[in-house]
């Protein structure tokens, strides 16, 4: 943060109301440690799981379907963005749809376990999106399910 916008900051009393962090490993850190605010009940938190695949309409698939199962789901259609998401909201497992790769070829599981040494991965093979989905998603549950509690 440049010297003049951290002036502006104090002469508008802005400083009490925002966080400012040098990197965004602080920010990420910093977002994923927020406080409660005063009175709002602890839940039981749900477990949360990243969604990646070059196809909107696979996401919106697994986001419905995951949800409906009781998950706290996060998609996006990149790895770059997944990677970043992954060290926002630190989530239990990653679903990798076939085509993603890493610009590197660097293997996924590496990928993701730098950002979290326990996070789970399940890449979806080539057939997901075209096998009946009543089947595929009861399936993928099944899967999803064991991974979960494998980790556990």
């Amino acid at each position: 943060l440049s010297p003049q916008l951290r002036q502006v900051f104090q002469i508008t009393n802005l400083l009490g109301v925002v966080q400012i962090c040098e990197t965004e490993e602080e920010a990420l850190r910093a977002f994923s440690e927020h406080a409660r605010p005063a009175g709002e009940k602890t839940v039981e938190p749900k477990v949360k799981i990243l969604c990646v695949d070059d196809s909107n309409d696979v996401l919106a698939c697994l986001r419905v379907l995951l949800q409906r199962e009781g998950y706290e789901v996060h998609t996006t259609s990149n790895l770059f963005d997944a990677t970043t998401l992954s060290k926002a909201v630190r989530p239990g497992l990653v679903i990798v749809g076939p085509k993603v790769q890493s610009p590197s070829h660097e293997p996924l599981t590496a990928v993701f376990t730098r950002v979290d040494p326990k996070v789970q991965l399940l890449q979806l093979d080539s057939g997901f999106s075209t096998a009946e989905a009543g089947q595929a998603g009861a399936d993928l549950v099944a899967r999803v399910r064991s991974l979960l509690v494998a980790a556990r």
